[in-house]
């Protein structure tokens, strides 16, 4: 693939890489580095949106809104993975590859994620400078890897079927799904693994497999959309944007079952402070709302040229996601036991990335560059 940005063509050349979908995964990396660097320069990462137990409280707007906007990498993840991997199987097939052959990629670099997690990101988080107590632990990359070997052989299907799989998929998780007042019960690991987030501190799984799968899924779709039209597929991104946000903002306001924790409404914090671990129908909602607005935005930019840095971080995004985490743990031990106030904290940040720009640009060229079916182009 090139690096050329979308033309005017109706449908998505086999040759063409989207800048747009560069550029919202490589604003996702940036965000998601802001949590990381809260986490491991300020200590004043938060206990984390759980199903149940203690539950994240605010005195002021900063530190909310600082770990809010992150919450748009997790979804935005899951749903380029699924556009990534479709758009990756309908270029396979034009280049003569099989179904089978196209499955089994797949499977690997779903195996190869789940191994990044556990020999690589693990390390850095035993390493950090709080402290790390959790042996074994199952972060994004297992349920991006899970998800990914999942829905291996569904990468041909129609957008229509996978657009139901994504429905189906939201739906049943929310059903099946834990309720606050279970929080203290014993679960079988097998649960853990696949919708329940939660463990101990022999093994912890913050990403159930399942509970994300449906992002994964809508992700599928969306490529079956752009293949066909890519004009049309970004005013598809616009106005399904405009109605997840609109239901979400329904739904919170009713509460309950969609929401998995009622909120207390005691001011405007509340009413966005929504559970992610496991993802709420509210959390993807507001979160894919935002991340598809933010790529019609995109599109609709494209010939201008702004934020360089963005596509550089999207097409090395495995490569900065294990690189910034070292580098952030790096300076939570520089700056001390104690950790930085946040205003210091933004500028370590954006230190990291500029330390991280020009790796990343060497090794998306050095990507780019490989065979098809090389396993560089799976990492």
């Amino acid at each position: 693939m090139n690096e050329n940005p979308e033309t005017a063509a109706p449908a998505l050349p086999a040759t063409q890489r989207l800048l747009s979908l560069d550029r919202l995964r490589g604003l996702l990396m940036v965000l998601m580095a802001l949590d990381h660097a809260v986490f491991f320069v300020t200590r004043l990462h938060t206990v984390g949106e759980f199903w149940g137990g203690p539950y994240p409280a605010y005195d002021a707007a900063l530190p909310f809104l600082v770990r809010w906007v992150t919450h748009l990498a997790a979804s935005g993840f899951l749903f380029l993975l699924g556009v990534g991997q479709g758009l990756g199987a309908r270029a396979r097939r034009r280049q003569g590859w099989g179904w089978g052959r196209i499955t089994w990629q797949f499977l690997l670099r779903g195996l190869l994620l789940i191994a990044v997690q556990l020999v690589l990101v693990n390390r850095a988080w035993e390493l950090s400078p709080s402290g790390w107590v959790v042996k074994w632990y199952f972060g994004v990359l297992f349920a991006l890897g899970g998800g990914l070997i999942l829905t291996a052989p569904l990468s041909g299907l129609k957008p229509w079927l996978q657009s139901l799989l994504a429905l189906a998929a939201l739906l049943a998780c929310a059903w099946l799904g834990p309720r606050p007042a279970d929080w203290q019960h014993w679960l079988p690991v097998w649960k853990r693994f696949a919708l329940v987030p939660g463990g101990s501190q022999t093994l912890w799984v913050s990403f159930p497999v399942l509970s994300w799968l449906a992002p994964l899924a809508f992700g599928l779709a969306f490529a079956g959309w752009l293949q066909a039209d890519v004009g049309r597929a970004m005013r598809k991104a616009w106005i399904l944007g405009l109605v997840f946000l609109a239901a979400f903002a329904g739904l919170r306001l009713a509460d309950g079952f969609f929401n998995i924790r009622p909120a207390s409404y005691r001011d405007w914090i509340d009413y966005f402070n929504v559970v992610k671990y496991p993802p709420s129908i509210t959390f993807l909602l507001l979160t894919l709302g935002i991340d598809l607005l933010l790529l019609s935005l995109f599109h609709a930019l494209r010939r201008v040229r702004f934020a360089a840095i963005l596509p550089v971080f999207g097409r090395a995004a495995l490569f900065f996601y294990v690189a910034h985490l070292f580098l952030y743990m790096g300076m939570g031990h520089l700056v001390g036991k104690r950790g930085v106030s946040i205003d210091r904290m933004f500028l370590l940040w954006v230190l990291g990335l500029a330390v991280l720009y020009l790796p990343c640009l060497w090794y998306g060229k050095l990507r780019q560059r490989q065979p098809s079916g090389s396993i560089l182009r799976l990492l």
